[in-house]
């Protein structure tokens, strides 16, 4: 039978297991959510674990706005000055049809 070897964390390196080693236990890594203890929206709504948490967004219909990436952003504020300079167009135009239309 060939040699088993496992990693040591705290020598970093292959050491060679024996004959009458036996695994250890794995224990799961846990999300630590103790972050979101007491939390509650400006309104008072108690939002203190993901799953009401994600209920009220869904409710209310709102969003993190760690939910858009800086690309998106700047397409909307790209968006938004074309809708502003076509509405100054059309403004603009106005005014001067109507001024020249007055002269008439």
């Amino acid at each position: 039978m060939g040699k088993r070897y496992r990693w040591d964390v705290e020598k970093k390196a292959l050491v060679l297991l024996e004959a009458d080693w036996v695994p250890t236990a794995r224990q799961v890594a846990r999300a630590d959510v103790t972050y979101m203890d007491g939390v509650k929206t400006i309104d008072g709504i108690d939002i203190s674990s993901k799953r009401k948490r994600r209920e009220y967004m869904k409710a209310y219909d709102v969003v993190d706005a760690t939910d858009f990436s800086p690309a998106y952003l700047e397409g909307v504020k790209k968006e938004r000055e074309r809708d502003e300079q076509r509405d100054r167009r059309e403004v603009v135009g106005r005014a001067v049809y109507e001024t020249l239309d007055r002269r008439k």
